[in-house]
C-alpha cells in the first residue's frame, strides 16, 4: 500500500512469488513492483482466456470452410443450419463439467494438416470448460448503451457593434425625448419577440404599453432574413425609469455603463438593477428597489401593471403573493376565485374566458388577450429558461392548467 499524497492510498495484490521477493528485499513498494504486478496480471488473463479465443478461431474456420463448400440447391439449408449455433441449451450443457460437451474439433470440419488448426485445437482442448463458461458469462452481461450527446450549435453569426443613440442619452439626462414622436432608437419591449419562435402566436400589439426597449438591447447579432433570434435574446438586467411618467426603458449592458455618469447627475431618471425571480427562495426584484442610482425613486412611479409586464417579459417564474397570482390570471383572461360564475360552454379547457364574456360579467382587470395566451406564454418561458425545467414553479402551474392556493405562497 502506498500513499497518493492527498490523504488516500492504493493497495496492490501481488502474486505470492513477487510478494515474497519483495519482503526479502524491501518493505516499500516501488514503481518496478507495480510494473511487475501489471505484467503478471496481463499474462494470467491471457492464459485464462486463451481457450475461449481459440474456440472462437475454430468456429470461424468451421464457418469459412462451410461457406467455401456451399454450392446451392438443397444443400443451402443444411449448410446454414450447420453454421448456426443452437439457440437453447440445458443447464448441464452450459455449466456441468462432468457431462460430455460437443466440441468443434470432433465435427469433421477442420483440416488436421493446417498448423493453425492444430494449434487452436491444442489450446482450446485443454480448457473446454473454462472457455465455454467464459462465453456464457459474456452473454449474460447486460451491456450498457453508451450515448454521447452532440449539441447542435446555431451557425456562426457576427455580433452587432454596440451603439448609444443620442436620443437615449438625452432621455437619460432629461427623462423624456427631445421630440413628441417616438424615437427610432426605442421600440415596445414585446416587439423584440417578433423575430423569435414566440412571434408565431401573433400576440396583441397593445401588450405592455408602458414597457420599452432600446435598439441596442433588441438587436444582438447580424442575422440573415427569416432566421429566428431565439439564441440571441438579451436578459433583462438594467431598467431606466423617469419622474414624468410610469414608462420603463430596458437598456443593454453597454448603454447602462455609458449612461452611468448622466444618470448619477440626473434629477429626472433612475437606473435600476433587475433580474427575474427563477427560484422560490430568491427574493423578488419586481419592486425595482433592490439597487438604483440617480433621481430619488418613488413606488408610485412604477404601478403594479408595469412591473407585471416587466416580469412577464423577463421570464420571472414566481409571484410575491396569492393576490399577485390572481391578478396575473385575470390579466391573462383565466378564471379566478373572484370570477367563477361563468357557464362551462364559455370556458376553454385551460380556463380561458373569451372577451365577450369578460365584458358581460364586468371582468375586474383589463386583459389584452382575445384568445388563449398560454401557448404564447409557454414560448416566452421556453426562450428565457434555455432548457431548464420550470413545470413545478408558479408559472409552470399556470401553463399546466393547475390552480394554486393561498397556502402555497
Amino acid at each position: 500500500m502506498r500513499g497518493l499524497g492527498n490523504g488516500q492510498s492504493v493497495m496492490f495484490f501481488l502474486p505470492p512469488e513477487v510478494s515474497n521477493n519483495m519482503k526479502r528485499q524491501t518493505s516499500q513498494v516501488s514503481s518496478l513492483d507495480v510494473v511487475r504486478w501489471a505484467l503478471w496480471q496481463t499474462s494470467d488473463a491471457l492464459m485464462t482466456l486463451s481457450p475461449l479465443w481459440a474456440s472462437h478461431g475454430l468456429q470461424y474456420y468451421k464457418r469459412a470452410r462451410l461457406w467455401d463448400n456451399l454450392t446451392g440447391g438443397s444443400e443451402q439449408l443444411e449448410t446454414v443450419s450447420r453454421m448456426q449455433e443452437p439457440e437453447a441449451r440445458t443447464l448441464s450443457q452450459l455449466y456441468a463439467p462432468w457431462d460430455p460437451m460437443p466440441f468443434l474439433p470432433t465435427d469433421g470440419h477442420h483440416d488436421q494438416r493446417d498448423p493453425v488448426i492444430r494449434e487452436l485445437m491444442r489450446v482450446s482442448g485443454g480448457g473446454q470448460w473454462n472457455s465455454q463458461l467464459h462465453e456464457e458469462q459474456e452473454r449474460q452481461i447486460s451491456h450498457e448503451v453508451q450515448r454521447e450527446q452532440q449539441v447542435c450549435r446555431p451557425p456562426g453569426v457576427s455580433p452587432r457593434p454596440h451603439s448609444l443613440h443620442k436620443d437615449i442619452r438625452y432621455f437619460a439626462k432629461h427623462g423624456k425625448f427631445s421630440t413628441e414622436c417616438p424615437s427610432p432608437a426605442v421600440r415596445r419591449a414585446f416587439e423584440c419577440l417578433r423575430q423569435t419562435s414566440a412571434g408565431q402566436f401573433d400576440f396583441p400589439s397593445s401588450l405592455a404599453p408602458r414597457l420599452y426597449a432600446t435598439r441596442d438591447f433588441a438587436l444582438t447579432a447580424k442575422q440573415q432574413k427569416g432566421t429566428l433570434a431565439d439564441d440571441f435574446l438579451k436578459p433583462v438586467h438594467w431598467v431606466l425609469s423617469n419622474i414624468h411618467n410610469p414608462d420603463l426603458l430596458l437598456l443593454s449592458q453597454y448603454e447602462a455603463n455609458e449612461l452611468l455618469p448622466e444618470v448619477n447627475a440626473s434629477e429626472t431618471t433612475t437606473l435600476h438593477v433587475y433580474t427575474p425571480r427563477t427560484t422560490k427562495s430568491m427574493r423578488s426584484f419586481g419592486d425595482l428597489r433592490f439597487f438604483h442610482t440617480g433621481a430619488r425613486f418613488d413606488d408610485q412611479r412604477s404601478p403594479h401593471e408595469n412591473t407585471q409586464d416587466l416580469e412577464l417579459f423577463a421570464g420571472s417564474l414566481y409571484f410575491e403573493s396569492f393576490r399577485r397570482y390572481e391578478n396575473f390570471r385575470q390579466f391573462l383572461g383565466l378564471i379566478t376565485d373572484d370570477c367563477r360564475q361563468i357557464p362551462d360552454n364559455r370556458l376553454s379547457d385551460e380556463g380561458f374566458v373569451d372577451e365577450q364574456t369578460r365584458q358581460e360579467i364586468g371582468w375586474p382587470v383589463q386583459s389584452p388577450f382575445r384568445s388563449n395566451p398560454l401557448p404564447f406564454l409557454d414560448a416566452i418561458f421556453n426562450l428565457r429558461s434555455r432548457g431548464h425545467g420550470y413545470l413545478q414553479t408558479h408559472i409552470g402551474m399556470i401553463l399546466g392548467a393547475r390552480r394554486l392556493t393561498a397556502d402555497q405562497f
